[in-house]
């Protein structure tokens, strides 16, 4: 996180802090922040998970008297509050109060340091890395996810699913993934970065992020990422009644050529997905797919590679001479 100034810093999101951050923001209208070691609300409720955890103190004594309406709009289950319960009161008050805005979650306070001649403290926070984090992407993304070194460094898993976005919602929950990727440009956040639906807004929230940590230009960034040659997506013409038949029949072949050794540009084959039609790689991170197309009488064909241009072209000849032979294609609507 760049270096930012408040007027108040408060550490913790249990009850206590909560308030703090109320009066500071609401009555005082001070600059101020939470930071959060834990990625929920909650500070003790939060980390107080054994079976049967609950207060001690009447519900209706053990809650915010700060505000008569907020007294009055939620309702207890139990006399004594167990565990979850407390946790979801602390996160409907953040969200009646617009709280969340001002709170960083799995933020480690590690140092603070006052300042005498300028009368300020100086917070430190940790790295605040998320360490074995999963992502999914669909099978028309870049092979950049399996060799990225942070992603690596971080123990991340990533998964290759099904195109669509509710496929990859679907799947992002399932996975309790920290994000997920649809190549038509949807995106998934998980808790503690978003609330797990499709989030133009968090998307460019989670950009300015990264310019912030990085302390870099948007241009300089772009730079820095590997080079990577890819295909734009075609779709070659294939009846509707043939189109799912035809990738079944894709799927054996590319088992066979992986199962036989056959090279392809002079590769063999590493790796099949077969979740939604067959996506094959090698070991430079070389890859080609085909699947059905969910909403046309088409197939697609996407190809890539991180190595030459000229390779990406080869896997899709290799890809092209297969599906001619099969004559169930006719013309694509665009090819390289």
């Amino acid at each position: 996180m760049k270096k930012k100034m408040f007027d108040v810093i408060i550490i913790g999101a249990g009850f206590s802090g909560l308030y703090q951050l109320y009066l500071l923001k609401k009555n005082l209208n001070l600059n101020c922040h939470l930071f959060e070691k834990a990625p929920e609300l909650g500070g003790t409720w939060y980390w107080n998970k054994y079976p049967g955890a609950r207060c001690d103190t009447e519900s209706k004594a053990y809650c915010y008297f700060f505000d008569k309406k907020i007294y009055n709009k939620w309702d207890w289950s139990e006399r004594y509050p167990s565990q979850p319960e407390i946790q979801k009161y602390l996160k409907f008050v953040a969200k009646e109060f617009n709280l969340f805005e001002n709170i960083s979650f799995s933020s480690d306070v590690s140092k603070m340091r006052f300042n005498d001649e300028t009368n300020t403290w100086k917070i430190s926070l940790s790295n605040g890395k998320i360490y074995n984090s999963k992502f999914v992407v669909d099978v028309k993304s870049t092979g950049l996810f399996l060799t990225d070194k942070i992603l690596k460094n971080n123990k991340c898993e990533t998964i290759y699913w099904k195109t669509g976005h509710s496929h990859i919602k679907r799947k992002v929950h399932k996975e309790k993934a920290l994000a997920g990727f649809e190549k038509s440009g949807h995106f998934f956040f998980n808790p503690p970065l978003g609330y797990g639906y499709d989030d133009g807004i968090n998307s460019a929230i989670q950009v300015c992020h990264l310019l912030d940590n990085e302390n870099k230009k948007m241009s300089e960034i772009i730079q820095e990422l590997p080079i990577t040659y890819q295909s734009p997506t075609m779709a070659p013409f294939c009846k509707d009644e043939e189109k799912y038949t035809l990738v079944d029949e894709m799927v054996i072949e590319f088992k066979r050529i992986k199962n036989q050794k056959i090279k392809i540009d002079n590769q063999e084959i590493k790796e099949l997905i077969t979740v939604n039609g067959i996506r094959f790689s090698f070991e430079d991170g070389s890859w080609g797919l085909i699947r059905a197309s969910s909403n046309k009488p088409s197939l697609v064909v996407v190809t890539e590679s991180p190595t030459s241009d000229q390779r990406k072209l080869n896997i899709f000849k290799f890809i092209d001479g297969i599906l001619q032979k099969t004559g169930k294609i006719g013309k694509y609507d665009q090819k390289i």
